[in-house]
């Protein structure tokens, strides 16, 4: 951990008790130092020590922390994302004002952030949200709730102090249904004045309201881990209006996003991911490109593995919005000795200021969570996750490193009961049977690990099961069934890098080589 001890103070403390000391032997050896110059002279030197202490820390201060602001999704009976793309519209419009408007001591949370860790089952239980905004550290948050009718649309929200003392501001916005797409902009005007600040941003220019409801409803998908609906939206947005850089950006991450989930489900989607860097190149090329631009085409790189080209667009994400949680986020995925190069030193500091911006990000805490425990921190670790779960009680991801920690400590009673929550809230997670099968083969329980691996693949073809299945059949010698496994692991390979892949392929040639077949050496 950092300590709160800068090097200028430990070098300034190093230097006075150095000169105490010289102090002190010429009173004791020196007839020049008299009692008297001895008491000017330590004085002086006591005077100048907290001159210097005090310039330390003037200029080596921690900065105050930032006033958290965020407005929450906005609440609406039977709330869907088809339904409710206007609601989401506005929560995603009113943000993006605050934050673009209030001073740098604001720290405004977009709204995609939020729905990193949010239960949308609870989106109209007030104290839920109330207690959520707690959670995530806001000070201040925005509740909207939308209601109509035929003529016209109203917005009531409350505007809430999240620590104590908590102060209470209920109105409400009615305009128009015509006027419904400039809800956002009016609520953020209402919620900066709430925090006394002046803030009148024009009205938005006369959009297409095809394409503001379509990107909408792919933000709010996308949001949601919906990638495939995301998609759609999002292309017939860009259709529709293609010069629209937000739109750009939009169907840029759709695809983007779509293309690593099929990855990760063994399925190569190559086309999706090139559609991806041609959107953000002509992005570049041809409009005015903004660090969302950036971002992605930064995340296209990292996904290639092309780390200095993924670097080098982060940084320029990163220049054009230093509050970009998400770029950090990504920029966090490159080898630490690429941190010095925005200012960092190592993973916990970087994911650390992550953290600090947006402690919704799940993957952020988790991958803090790993640091420490590869580092043999085994409490932080746990600190970590239980943190992540504070925030998000129903993380599969928190839930199943808490596991990790249990078969490290080999307390499989306590495992058990991780794993019970875990099927509690997700009886079909795949990985969850994997990653828990994973703990019975290496505790020997075989039949018990072939149950689960294969329930596995039965859910969704989980492919590193096969390996695993593969080897069980190996040891008890049922080489038929274990040479299929294999093969289908080989058939699911995921890239040119493939550890699981390549080793299913040795145990496949060793058991489909003849038998008198010796292989000779290489001879040079």
């Amino acid at each position: 951990m950092t300590s709160p001890m800068t090097p200028f103070f430990y070098i300034l403390l190093g230097a006075f008790g150095f000169v105490l000391l010289v102090l002190l032997v010429l009173r004791k050896t020196s007839e020049y130092m008299t009692r008297a110059r001895f008491g000017q002279f330590l004085f002086g030197i006591i005077a100048l020590f907290i001159f210097l202490a005090a310039t330390g820390y003037w200029f080596t201060r921690p900065a105050r922390p930032r006033i958290r602001v965020a407005v929450l999704p906005v609440q609406e009976e039977l709330f869907s994302a088809e339904r409710s793309w206007l609601a989401w519209h506005i929560a995603d419009q009113a943000g993006d004002i605050l934050r673009r408007g209030l001073a740098k001591e604001y720290l405004v949370y977009p709204a995609s952030w939020l729905w990193m860790s949010l239960d949308t089952d609870s989106l109209n239980e007030i104290a839920y949200l109330q207690r959520y905004a707690e959670r995530i550290g806001l000070d201040w948050a925005v509740l909207p709730a939308l209601s109509g009718d035929g003529q016209s649309v109203t917005l009531d929200y409350i505007f809430v102090r999240v620590q104590s003392p908590n102060l209470i501001r209920k109105s409400q916005i009615t305009v128009s249904r015509e006027r419904g797409f400039d809800l956002g902009r009016l609520l953020a005007i209402e919620a900066a004045r709430c925090l006394h600040q002046t803030l009148d941003p024009p009205a938005a220019a006369p959009a297409d309201p095809q394409v503001v409801m379509l990107s909408s409803l792919a933000s709010a998908y996308l949001a949601q881990s919906e990638f495939d609906e995301a998609v759609r939206a999002a292309q017939a947005a860009f259709d529709k209006d293609s010069l629209l850089v937000p739109v750009r950006n939009l169907y840029a991450a759709a695809l983007l996003k779509q293309s690593l989930r099929r990855e990760k489900e063994g399925l190569r989607d190559t086309v999706g991911r090139l559609c991806a860097l041609r959107v953000c190149e002509n992005t570049i090329r041809h409009h005015q490109p903004d660090a969302a631009t950036y971002r992605w085409l930064g995340a296209y790189y990292l996904a290639e593995k092309q780390w200095a080209q993924a670097g080098r667009h982060l940084r320029k994400a990163l220049a054009l919005d230093p509050d970009d949680a998400e770029a950090l986020s990504l920029y966090a995925y490159l080898n630490a000795s690429r941190f010095k190069e925005i200012g960092f030193q190592d993973d916990e500091e970087m994911l650390l200021h992550v953290l600090q911006l947006n402690p919704c990000d799940e993957s952020a805490r988790l991958r803090l969570a790993e640091w420490y425990f590869s580092s043999n921190h085994q409490k932080a670790a746990e600190r970590e996750a239980q943190a992540l779960l504070t925030i998000h009680p129903r993380s599969i991801d928190g839930l199943m490193f808490l596991g990790k920690l249990a078969a490290t400590d080999r307390d499989f009673a306590k495992l058990a009961e991780i794993y019970d929550k875990i099927f509690t809230i997700d009886p079909h997670n795949a990985d969850a049977y994997y990653n828990l099968g994973i703990y019975y083969y290496q505790s020997e329980d075989l039949d018990n690990a072939e149950k689960l691996f294969t329930r596995a693949v039965r859910l969704s073809n989980h492919t590193d099961s096969h390996l695993y299945l593969g080897q069980i059949y190996e040891r008890r010698g049922e080489i038929d069934k274990a040479i299929e496994e294999y093969r289908l692991r080989i058939r699911h390979k995921k890239g040119l890098e493939d550890r699981f892949a390549d080793v299913a392929r040795s145990r496949l040639f060793e058991l489909t080589r003849p038998d008198s077949t010796k292989l000779a050496p290489y001879v040079r």
